[in-house]
């Protein structure tokens, strides 16, 4: 069974907080992660690089559902985490008795969406800074293996010149509120927001990742 033996709130404004996992079964990563199953997603308006590609429906099978299964439990403490941390933007959330149904009632029996995608950005992949489109309201990444690069959270959507030049590689510590740690079995999950810029540096080593969102 999964465990989550370390939880942290690295920033309130905007909301981000950093787990990391033990008991992560390295058998069932590797038949989920066979690349031989992967592909390139069809995101219709979002500008995706080719580099990105994922486990598509079709191969989500009793592995898939199983390792879901372990992160399901942890997900629901992330995203009363989150939530917690930020009364302003969500004070209805507030002593509420029993986060665990209202979660379950919204994300796992509609009408929202736990979204759970293997991921493997290869060699060249980036994203440049962004906020997350309205239908997410939480997102967040596990790393399945020790990765060099870690998504970075921007103080705003200013993008520099070495950000234009080098996607990301020169982006000066002024500009960065917090970056996203690459070690294996740690996480990095944030709520989606007006302020919370993010970017994915040019990608110089194979990045296998966990992608969840949680979908209004």
């Amino acid at each position: 069974m999964v465990t989550m033996p370390s939880l942290k709130l690295e920033s309130v404004e905007p909301s981000i907080c950093s787990a990391e996992f033990d008991n992560i079964p390295e058998e069932l990563i590797a038949r989920v992660f066979n690349k031989e199953n992967f592909g390139n997603n069809d995101y219709g308006a979002l500008s995706v690089e080719k580099e990105r590609i994922e486990l598509p429906p079709k191969h989500w099978n009793d592995d898939y559902h199983t390792l879901k299964n372990y992160f399901y439990p942890h997900v629901v403490k992330i995203t009363q985490e989150l939530i917690e941390s930020d009364p302003i933007h969500y004070p209805f959330f507030h002593n509420m008795k029993d986060f665990k149904r209202w979660f379950d009632n919204h994300f796992i029996n509609g009408p929202g969406n736990f979204g759970f995608i293997p991921i493997i950005d290869q060699v060249g992949f980036y994203q440049s800074p962004h906020i997350d489109n309205r239908f997410s309201f939480m997102a967040g990444i596990i790393n399945i293996q020790e990765n060099q690069t870690g998504t970075i959270f921007l103080a705003d959507n200013k993008i520099s010149s070495p950000w234009r030049e080098h996607h990301g590689l020169g982006c000066t510590e002024e500009e960065v509120i917090y970056r996203a740690s690459g070690k294996k079995h740690s996480g990095t999950f944030w709520l989606n927001g007006d302020n919370n810029w993010h970017a994915v540096p040019k990608v110089l080593e194979t990045r296998k990742i966990l992608l969840l969102n949680l979908y209004f």
